[in-house]
């Protein structure tokens, strides 16, 4: 299998290959050294026993996994101070943070979790959206390829919103999304 996902987590490189098939290899943390690299949930194990990690994405000094615990199958929200449990929601495509609120999408919706109520919500059925464009604080997204809405978002249920409702398809395949801000 290939390297899907690879993110920078403080100093370090998380690596996963976002795979659930039988030969894919549990998700990495490496300083860049061969004596540095070692299982992400061997760094982890002094604050969470897991079976296996298999999808791990990290922005700044926060970690979201698609991880199994006790043989059940969950996400997690991984920061300095906590280890939440999100409840199953499916292989990690995109994670951001925006403002106070963490959002990330999984292979079933795009959800936020706000650091300070420590509640998740759901910002969106679509089962994969294209990319999540990050300007400042709000972000972007379409709900998928076939879309042709491009929507808003801070984060919060109430600040999500559809912007343009007919850009055509053409505009998200040319569209260079990258992260600003």
């Amino acid at each position: 299998s290939s390297i899907s996902n690879y993110s920078k987590y403080g100093e370090s490189l998380i690596i996963s290959d976002g795979s659930t098939n039988a030969v894919q290899k549990d998700a990495l943390i490496t300083d860049g050294t061969s004596a540095g690299t070692i299982l992400l949930k061997e760094y982890l194990k002094s604050r969470i026993t897991l079976d296996i990690i298999d999808d791990a994405i990290a922005d700044e000094n926060v970690i979201v996994l698609y991880a199994q615990k006790d043989s059940k199958y969950s996400n997690f929200l991984v920061t300095q101070n906590e280890i939440k449990d999100l409840t199953y929601r499916g292989n990690i495509d995109k994670f951001i943070k925006v403002g106070k609120n963490y959002v990330f999408n999984t292979s079933k919706d795009l959800n936020s979790y706000d650091s300070i109520t420590k509640q998740i919500t759901t910002l969106s059925n679509a089962a994969k959206n294209l990319e999540l464009l990050k300007v400042n604080d709000k972000f972007y997204f379409s709900q998928d390829q076939s879309s042709k809405e491009l929507w808003e978002s801070d984060g919060t249920i109430s600040g999500t919103k559809k912007i343009e409702a007919n850009l055509g398809t053409s505009f998200f395949k040319n569209f260079n999304f990258k992260s600003i801000g």
